[in-house]
């Protein structure tokens, strides 16, 4: 499922994002993503450790919009075709 919250700054978007991530680690929900833009990659994944506890990692990751088309690639095999070059023909 994907959902988009909005809101003006300081309106509680994030926090609303990692109760409910929260609540889903403890309930043991598999691969619960967190898309964040790559500046704030690293703090998104420290935020998440420090809410969700040491169980984070097993259901819940952050990833950039760029590491989740490589995910997406990896697994729908776009990235494992070999396409033939000038050299090749």
């Amino acid at each position: 499922m994907f959902r988009l919250l909005t809101g003006r700054t300081g309106s509680g978007k994030t926090k609303r994002i990692l109760e409910e991530l929260r609540a889903a680690v403890e309930a043991g929900e598999p691969g619960l993503i967190l898309l964040v833009p790559p500046q704030a990659s690293h703090t998104a994944e420290k935020t998440l450790a420090e809410t969700c506890g040491d169980r984070a990692p097993l259901y819940a990751e952050a990833l950039t919009f760029r590491t989740l088309a490589t995910r997406i690639f990896e697994t729908g095999g776009g990235l494992a075709d070999q396409y033939i070059d000038d050299n090749g023909r």
